[in-house]
């Protein structure tokens, strides 16, 4: 397999990786699913259900969805590691290498959107918190936004390889 900084080490990612070469522990088992929890986001679009369902029953939704979807991460965790693939090589593997251009094309697009989402969603809960203690005005949406964008970038921009 390609190593990480050579320049074709993209390419090796439909490749399987040999259990000797799999390092991933306790602190990464928290990282991932401590992110899962029912996070700012979550609970933002769960308070669009309130006007259509009681508190209980949008809490419900929200507890279920997230158990969903953490469920699912699961299963495809579960197949990863028992091939040694990541999720598009085991679409790939599944689907045939040309065909797995389509989901994996719109995975990348719904990930791009729920950036986005998120973007807004820590600007604006971080804008609140400035307004909550008398910091806030109308530079904050701005400077918020490029904050959290820099951020963002700089975790994207970050090796997915310890």
């Amino acid at each position: 397999m390609a190593s990480p900084s050579s320049p074709d080490a993209a390419h090796g990612a439909a490749l399987p990786i040999g259990a000797h070469e799999r390092r991933f522990g306790a602190l990464d088992h928290a990282a991932l699913w401590f992110s899962l929890g029912v996070g700012l986001l979550v609970m933002q679009v769960g308070a669009a259900l309130m006007p259509a369902l009681s508190p209980r029953d949008a809490l419900l939704a929200i507890g279920l969805g997230s158990l969903l979807g953490a469920g699912l991460l699961a299963w495809v965790g579960s197949l990863g590691a028992r091939h040694g693939l990541s999720s598009s090589a085991l679409i790939g593997a599944a689907l045939g290498r040309s065909f797995a251009l389509l989901p994996v094309g719109l995975n990348v697009l719904q990930l791009l959107g729920w950036t986005a989402f998120e973007l807004v969603i820590m600007r604006d809960g971080s804008a609140a918190l400035l307004q909550r203690v008398g910091l806030g005005g109308a530079w904050a949406a701005p400077v918020l936004t490029l904050l959290w964008g820099a951020l963002l970038m700089a975790l994207a921009a970050g090796s997915m390889v310890g």
